[in-house]
């Protein structure tokens, strides 16, 4: 009898446990299924670019060349072109010196130079001279050789047929042997006067270059590193007045 009542208990609880179930899965049907959230898509027209790439990195930059620039004269600063940072290119005017005292020696030596070369008997300097083939002095003395020559040959004749005393052509003949020595004397003063011309033609020169050092030329393509003179001050040769530097650049830069 035990046997035939657990027996119905299991039964019941089959059933039971069937009908759980049953009903479960009629609620799992019925039960509507949630629907996602929409996704936003942006979309972008594909194009073609380069990409520059780079590298960060720490290092010091040094220049190729770096000068100091200063006068071959002295004198006082009248004009200064660029300043510190500014890029120059070779051959740029950077500095100018007064140029007034040097202007007043070229016209002297310029003066001293046309006096010489008047008493020459040439024309005045233009920047070419050729040396004389004869002076005033000289064609002076030719022509005191010619008219002494004419009288000692006239005495020679005259002091043959007595006409002329012995005495009287010794004395023209002497005359005429000092006017052929004073020939070469003549061109010898020439010869002297012409060196004169050529050395005061080199001051001249002096004073030109001098006059050209007063302006300060970049020596090439650089930037200002440092300006050490400034302008109303007086500076001696030699005295730094700039600081030019060259600094390499990239190919095709």
């Amino acid at each position: 009898m035990k046997t035939r009542i657990a027996l119905s208990l299991l039964f019941a609880f089959a059933l039971l446990a069937v009908g759980c179930a049953k009903k479960s899965d009629e609620s799992a049907k019925a039960a509507p299924k949630a629907e996602p959230d929409p996704v936003t898509v942006k979309t972008v027209a594909a194009e073609e670019r380069s990409i520059e790439r780079s590298i960060s990195a720490t290092g010091s930059l040094l220049p190729d060349d770096t000068v100091t620039l200063s006068s071959e004269v002295q004198g006082r600063v009248a004009k200064i072109h660029y300043d510190f940072g500014q890029s120059v290119k070779k051959g740029a005017v950077l500095l100018e010196l007064d140029p007034t005292e040097y202007d007043l020696q070229i016209e002297r030596a310029r003066g001293s130079l046309n006096q010489s070369l008047a008493r020459l008997g040439l024309p005045a300097y233009t920047g070419k001279m050729t040396p004389p083939e004869s002076t005033p002095g000289l064609r002076q003395v030719l022509a005191q050789v010619e008219d002494a020559k004419f009288k000692f040959e006239s005495a020679s004749k005259l002091v043959k047929s007595g006409d002329v005393s012995q005495e009287r052509f010794t004395e023209l003949e002497k005359a005429y042997r000092a006017r052929q020595a004073g020939v070469e004397l003549a061109r010898d003063e020439m010869r002297v006067s012409w060196m004169g011309v050529t050395a005061l033609e080199a001051d001249l020169k002096i004073f030109q270059k001098r006059r050209g050092d007063t302006i300060l030329r970049a020596p090439f393509d650089g930037e200002i590193g440092e300006r050490i003179a400034a302008v109303g001050q007086f500076v001696k040769d030699n005295t730094p007045l700039l600081r030019l530097v060259k600094t390499r650049r990239p190919p095709g830069r």
